[in-house]
């Protein structure tokens, strides 16, 4: 060995005290767990030793003699392992040093520290931060070190790279839509009661689907054992298509009781000190903005999550403002130049036995947000009064329509509706008493 010649007593020692060594000792530089780091440990490296870049090979003990975890045993770990030698039966000075490496996947948080420098077999303490709206997914260590969410320690026993996942905290099913100003209206088909102009909308959820036939089943069971006695049972093709033939007070009287099965604040009330839960009935409720619970989204915050991010688009998709049944459940036409379906009339998967011809829900690709059938399968209710002229008078920060009205909106088309009621930017009205097969809803969330 190169480094024996150099050092000839060490020869010695190595024929003397080369044993294999146990792993475990306290500090990696005391080979022989005996509380020191002597001539004995001195041996036990010299033993492993075999020069820069080359892999160490061999007895037991070798892995441990890498002290700068580079797969070998050479000048730069002898550096470390001279720092920590002083002599028989004394405590060693200086236990090994290790690092440690958090490695963010995506870019909704950090954490505290991002790394650091650590003496052998002490404990890191690690601080996620996530962003607003985002909590920790999962902690993954390296070196057989398992990290949960409820378990944010690493014992510094080798070099370690964690890796820390952040994931939106929106309620089950629902998406984030962050805060942030768009310009909402009609950017391309110069319709008269949607003029382009920018809002600003506060962060919020909205339902990744459409309400379910199975969702609206099981909160109405819920809802009927508990105050909402004129819950009807709804319309739906399947369980998993959307409801149907729900009228405006249905939903968000269904959507308190959402709101209270969860244990949620409800965001109705029947009084203006917001007091009484609407429950029964049919009125124009009061609306609890701040609450936690489940609502109906405002017309503005349906149509910047339709966009999915993606400014000046007719449909809810970012890389065509041509529509197909590929894309969506509607009614195609050759009244259209968008409509550029190679079949026309009612979707052809769906136009089976009787009507309403909808599709399951989530059975087309999602926008940008991870929002599913923004476009068609069934018109959606939003809280809004409906004004034909509210956008020359809305104002920038959170509309939330007009003050009073005769119809409420309906955003986004049907599967029985043509090419220019999916745009994105098409408003159409109901009356809230009205049940319709063709009009169904999603809730939205604060945060």
């Amino acid at each position: 060995m190169p480094f024996l010649k150099r050092y000839p007593l060490l020869a010695v020692l190595v024929v003397l005290g080369a044993t294999a060594m146990p792993a475990s000792a306290w500090w990696a530089a005391d080979f022989d767990s005996d509380s020191d780091v002597d001539l004995a440990d001195f041996a036990g490296f010299a033993a492993c030793f075999n020069g820069p870049n080359r892999s160490y090979g061999g007895l037991p003990h070798c892995p441990q003699a890498d002290f700068d975890r580079d797969s070998d045993v050479d000048l730069a770990d002898f550096a470390i392992f001279a720092a920590c030698f002083n002599g028989p039966n004394r405590v060693p000075a200086c236990p090994p040093q290790y690092t440690l490496t958090v490695n963010i996947i995506g870019s909704h948080g950090t954490c505290v520290p991002m790394s650091g420098t650590y003496t052998a077999n002490t404990v890191a303490d690690l601080l996620a931060q996530p962003d607003p709206n985002y909590q920790v997914k999962a902690w993954t260590g390296t070196d057989n070190d398992s990290l949960t969410t409820n378990d944010n320690t690493v014992t510094m026993t080798g070099h370690k790279t964690v890796t820390l996942e952040f994931e939106s905290s929106a309620p089950s099913g629902m998406v984030l839509v962050p805060a942030g100003e768009f310009l909402m209206g009609d950017h391309l088909d110069g319709y008269g009661d949607a003029p382009v102009h920018a809002v600003y909308v506060d962060a919020f959820h909205m339902d990744r689907y459409e309400v379910t036939k199975q969702l609206w089943d099981t909160v109405r069971a819920w809802g009927l054992s508990n105050g909402y006695t004129d819950l009807i049972a709804g319309g739906g093709k399947a369980a998993n298509h959307p409801v149907h033939s729900v009228n405006w007070f249905d939903c968000v009287k269904w959507a308190n009781a959402r709101s209270e099965m969860e244990g949620r604040t409800p965001c109705y009330y029947t009084d203006a000190g917001l007091t009484t839960v609407y429950k029964t009935g049919e009125l124009a409720p009061y609306v609890k903005w701040d609450a936690n619970g489940y609502r109906l989204p405002t017309e503005a915050e349906w149509e910047k999550a339709a966009r999915g991010g993606a400014a000046g688009r007719r449909f809810p998709w970012s890389d065509s403002d041509l529509i197909q049944h590929a894309r969506a459940n509607y009614y195609s036409s050759t009244s259209y130049s968008y409509d550029t379906s190679p079949t026309r009339g009612y979707h052809p998967t769906f136009n089976t036995g009787s009507t309403p011809y909808t599709s399951p829900v989530g059975y087309f690709a999602p926008n940008g947000y991870g929002l599913y059938d923004m476009a068609g399968n069934v018109w959606e209710l939003c809280n809004d009064w409906y004004g034909s002229t509210y956008y020359s008078s809305s104002p920038y920060d959170n509309p939330t329509g007009p003050a009073s009205g005769t119809y409420r909106v309906l955003r986004g088309g049907s599967w029985g509706d043509a090419a220019y009621g999916c745009r994105v930017a098409y408003r159409d009205l109901n009356g809230p008493a009205a049940r319709r097969y063709y009009s169904g809803f999603r809730c939205a969330a604060g945060t």
